[in-house]
């Protein structure tokens, strides 16, 4: 997943709990904890597929059948796979998520059913004709082509929501996937998007973390530097500070926050906002890298690294090493990013491919 994948977009269409009530959940009731309803499930329209050689359908002896019983008794339900080419099987298992059904009954929760993108009917790719989204939640969650919406006591018993998308710890290869929950919120990350690197200057003293200032060398040189990026929280978190460095982490200072195109009013959301913080923060920081990591290959390299923290005062973990997990799912650590004397923006890579 390298940094995650993000975006923005404008959404358009109806609240889910608007739909729920109308449809005779008792709304009013719920949100005074009065249901036993705990979960809303989502289901999709794709189907699953496999195929076999045609051959073997062909052979009067090959005998495929379609079966409905087993041992004399009805076809477990882990009986049904098959690896397949040519002849297709479809089933009737198709894609399905849950969520807690307590952001849908929030009204500032903005859990939406999508029908339109940016001003546009939904493009197929992004589930046509109607969708899930759950804004501060895990993709996954915001179930495309959407089918059918259950309100239950139980989360989703799909594949996807019981064996995938879990976390489990750096020593866990063989995990538990039944007492695992299931990823909902996200968590704190950032990026950096884009480095331009501009003229040779003397690289300014520094602040090193607990406010020791860092005075360089007279013969010091650095080039000047406009760092950008995106920080982001779940949960409708807003983003309260991102710290970049320069120098791999010896100083720290704080970017610059960029405005929102669209604030919320005092009493009512936006229409490009929501009644929480569900878009990225963009933000800029102008400084002078200084290249003091040695010499690589002839050039003289840095390490660029941001991270954020949101308005709960979560922040990102300094390294890989303690949330490493064999999915590689939620892996916010500070993103590092590698820049040499002699880089042109576009051609910046981050380090180790991270």
């Amino acid at each position: 997943w390298n940094v995650g994948a993000i975006s923005n977009a404008v959404w358009e269409g109806v609240k889910l709990s608007d739909v729920l009530a109308d449809a005779g959940f008792p709304l009013a009731e719920a949100r005074a904890g009065d249901t036993d309803a705990r979960h809303v499930q989502f289901a999709g329209l794709e189907s699953y597929g496999a195929s076999i050689p045609i051959d073997p359908v062909l052979d009067p002896r090959g005998d495929v059948i379609l079966a409905y019983a087993m041992n004399g008794a009805p076809l477990p339900p882990d009986h049904g796979d098959t690896d397949a080419r040519h002849v297709q099987f479809t089933g009737l298992e198709s894609y399905g998520a849950s969520i807690p059904i307590d952001p849908v009954l929030d009204p500032r929760g903005d859990v939406i059913l999508a029908y339109a993108m940016n001003g546009a009917p939904l493009p197929p790719d992004h589930g046509f004709p109607l969708r899930a989204l759950v804004p501060g939640y895990v993709a996954a969650r915001s179930v495309k082509w959407l089918r059918r919406v259950i309100v239950s006591e139980d989360e989703s018993q799909s594949q996807w929501q019981q064996k995938d998308y879990k976390l489990f710890g750096p020593n866990q290869t063989h995990p538990d996937w039944t007492t695992a929950p299931a990823i909902q919120e996200m968590p704190i990350t950032s990026a950096i998007t884009a480095v331009k690197l501009g003229p040779w200057t003397t690289v300014p003293p520094m602040k090193a973390p607990g406010g020791r200032l860092l005075t360089p060398p007279p013969e010091a040189r650095g080039r000047e530097a406009a760092v950008t990026g995106y920080a982001y929280s779940g949960g409708g978190r807003r983003i309260v500070r991102v710290d970049v460095s320069l120098d791999n982490g010896r100083t720290w200072d704080q970017a610059r926050l960029l405005a929102d195109t669209v604030k919320p009013g005092p009493d009512r959301a936006s229409q490009d906002h929501g009644h929480k913080s569900w878009a990225w923060q963009r933000w800029r920081y102008d400084g002078v890298v200084p290249f003091g990591d040695g010499p690589e290959g002839g050039k003289v390299c840095s390490t660029l690294l941001v991270k954020a923290t949101d308005e709960a005062y979560n922040a990102q973990p300094d390294g890989y090493e303690a949330i490493w997990n064999f999915r590689g799912n939620l892996t916010n650590a500070w993103h590092r990013y590698r820049v040499c004397s002699e880089c042109q923006a576009e051609k910046a890579v981050n380090e180790d491919n991270r």
